[in-house]
């Protein structure tokens, strides 16, 4: 993580000035996981990233999640980031954290056919409001929210002003209003939000500006008389886990006929049979020069799904 962001973030964890302060009413408790807490990405080279995306404050602390009492904001830093890190790798595994399943969803979209950890040099994620709530989900005071976007949300942004910003629901859209910044006002990414009417639709315009501002984060393009395995129509495994799996080879296999790119993903491809009796009876082959306007394109996108252009 570049030095500029992590020493921003550390002001919150000597503890943050603002529990004497604005946020009396919020909770300084490392033992009973309330700490500044909802961050992680940047991952790499600060710019790297194309994308940050604000979501409300963080819930209630998980199961087991605790910190130390005694110990150097830096290590305080460094788990409270690594927890959420890990929450969100594993999101996917977990059927009841719909929450985490959703960010990893617009990732994809964002950045398809890329692998987690590449997806997380690209991506910084944060809260517009550090800590949680006194109920979960309930409103915070609004002296807390204008003292986190000033005193971490706006400065943080600051170091990224290439990057696409998304308020993910209407608590990160209000609190940022104050931030001169041009966002893309999405779906929250928790219930109720994340099932609301247009909810995928609003994380697909987050994909849609990221990939008008940085044209590299689109999916891979082959056409189709290049009879790709990965780009045959069910030939793409169908769980997240293989689609995650199949979109690393790509690239290796993209140039290779059906039948020897079958030996290298092990799934079976439409099309391998009727390459087979091409090559049996020349005859049945298409004509060497069929006009482009009737070659059909397929891209890669939503971790891996394929869909006709």
């Amino acid at each position: 993580m570049d030095n500029a962001l992590r020493l921003r973030m550390l002001a919150a964890y000597r503890p943050c000035r603002g529990f004497s302060a604005a946020c009396k009413r919020m909770r300084w408790c490392p033992a009973k996981g309330h700490v500044p807490r909802g961050f992680c990405g940047a991952t790499g080279k600060r710019s790297e990233v194309k994308l940050v995306l604000v979501c409300a404050e963080p819930g209630n602390p998980h199961e087991g999640e605790t910190y130390p009492n005694r110990c150097s904001p830096l290590s305080l830093f460094n788990q409270a980031c690594s927890h959420a890190y890990g929450c969100l790798e594993s999101g996917m595994e977990k059927k009841s954290d719909t929450f985490h399943k959703k960010l990893r969803h617009i990732l994809d979209l964002c950045f398809p056919g890329q692998e987690f950890m590449e997806q997380m040099r690209q991506v910084w994620i944060t809260d517009s409001v550090l800590c949680s709530a006194r109920d979960e989900g309930n409103a915070v005071p609004q002296s807390a929210e204008r003292e986190c976007c000033s005193r971490f949300l706006k400065p943080v942004l600051q170091l990224f002003p290439q990057a696409v910003v998304a308020a993910l629901g209407r608590k990160a859209s209000r609190r940022m209003d104050s931030i001169d910044r041009v966002l893309v006002h999405a779906s929250a990414a928790a219930p109720p939000g994340c099932f609301r009417r247009g909810a995928k639709a609003s994380w697909q315009r987050i994909a849609d500006q990221v990939h008008k501002a940085f044209p590299d984060t689109r999916g891979i393009s082959v056409p189709c008389h290049q009879e790709s395995l990965a780009l045959q129509e069910g030939a793409v495994p169908r769980s997240y886990k293989e689609r995650l799996a199949t979109a690393r080879v790509v690239r290796a296999l993209q140039s290779l006929p059906c039948t020897e790119a079958i030996a290298g993903i092990g799934s079976s491809c439409l099309n391998a049979e009727k390459e087979q009796r091409e090559a049996k009876n020349p005859s049945l082959l298409s004509p060497p020069n069929t006009p482009k306007n009737l070659q059909t394109n397929y891209r890669i996108a939503d971790g891996g799904l394929i869909s006709a252009s």
